[in-house]
């Protein structure tokens, strides 16, 4: 590990993608008590968790929210750049 992260391009939605999405939850974080990798990994869990627990109280026919919009933080210190 090279201590770098890397973001892929972002992906573009027209307003009718948009409209389709639902919003899950939303939350905040402000500090990295743990070390970034550790605030990413518990990150992703919670990502996770949200999803499953999405496909669990609807159809299978219902789409998935694949938009998830995080604020960078630099360099994932606790500080907002």
């Amino acid at each position: 590990m090279t201590g770098q992260y890397y973001i892929e391009d972002s992906i573009l939605l027209s307003q009718e993608q948009v409209d389709d999405l639902i919003e899950l939850d939303s939350g905040r974080i402000t500090t990295a008590s743990q070390g970034p990798l550790q605030t990413l990994f518990d990150l992703n869990d919670k990502i996770v968790s949200q999803l499953a627990n999405h496909c669990a109280r609807n159809k299978v026919d219902t789409a998935l929210p694949l938009c998830i919009t995080v604020t960078a933080l630099s360099p994932l210190t606790g500080k907002l750049g």
